[in-house]
């Protein structure tokens, strides 16, 4: 199981510089509302788009239940991604 943070972790991470945030959900979700600074990569998307995500600093994944940010995470550290 991947690890959880709460949303002050996320924020003091994010504001330190240390990470890149990724919001794995559709389209129409992440236009309803996101984190500012997250990069949209739907998880059906993932695969093809790994060479846009951010090599240099972990990734924190974020979606809405956590389901699809788990299954992004499991993927992307199969494919050797610090997520």
């Amino acid at each position: 199981m991947p690890a959880e943070i709460d949303i002050y972790t996320l924020e003091d991470a994010q504001a330190a510089g240390s990470v890149a945030l990724i919001d794995v959900r559709q389209p129409d979700e992440y236009l309803g509302g996101h984190v500012p600074g997250a990069l949209l990569v739907p998880l059906n998307d993932l695969p093809d788009r790994l060479e846009e995500l951010p090599a240099e600093r972990p990734l924190y994944v974020i979606c809405r239940t956590g389901a699809r940010s788990a299954a992004a995470v499991e993927f992307l550290t199969e494919m050797q991604v610090d997520a």
